[in-house]
């Protein structure tokens, strides 16, 4: 069930995500072309890094250190359109979570700021020793595959889980990109009072 007052908010943070000065969406558009050419689909050598670094050239997607315009290119990989890829075992974009990760495991400050390329090199060598840090079988199911963008993943997530621990969670509550808050009287009818938990 729908209440007028949320159909009325989404239908207006949906308007200003798409007509917003920043205009997102259209740069997506405009820029289709540019990320499109970078695919490199059925030539050799192709590769994930140069659709990512077009696409996170574009206004509004260059969050996370490129982290966030991979993830919209990983969709890609079980299509013919990434599915040759040469550097999925190479490369991967760095972020913060990540980094600091990698800081922790070297026995550095986690705000130490190093180059990209250390960084990289240092996640490899985590990669290398997945078969003998991740299982082949989890409760008798064989494990996924690890590629090392899954291992940056991992790094990143085990972070926030350390800094969450900590009490320095990174995680904020919820609120629509447009900025704006929720009308009509906070929760929907029937929702739990109290604090919201995000998951």
């Amino acid at each position: 069930m729908v209440s007028e007052a949320g159909e009325k908010n989404m239908r207006t943070s949906y308007s200003t995500f798409v007509d917003s000065e920043a205009q997102r969406l259209r740069a997506v558009c405009d820029g289709c072309d540019a990320v499109v050419g970078r695919l490199g689909w059925g030539q050799p050598g192709q590769t994930w890094r140069r659709p990512t670094e077009a696409l996170q050239a574009l206004p509004g997607h260059g969050g996370g250190n490129g982290v966030y315009a991979a993830e919209v290119l990983r969709d890609l990989f079980a299509t013919p359109l990434l599915n040759g890829c040469t550097d999925l075992d190479t490369w991967t974009p760095i972020d913060g979570p990540t980094r600091r990760c990698l800081n922790r495991l070297h026995g550095r400050n986690d705000k130490d700021e190093l180059l990209q390329g250390q960084l990289l090199c240092e996640l490899q060598e985590v990669y290398r020793r997945r078969f003998e840090l991740w299982p082949s079988a989890i409760l008798g199911e064989p494990s996924a595959a690890l590629q090392l963008h899954d291992v940056r993943q991992q790094l990143s997530e085990f972070e926030s889980y350390l800094r969450a621990h900590a009490g320095k969670s990174d995680r904020t509550a919820f609120s629509p990109r447009s900025g704006t808050a929720p009308t009509g009287g906070g929760a929907p009818p029937g929702a739990p009072k109290g604090k919201r938990k995000r998951g």
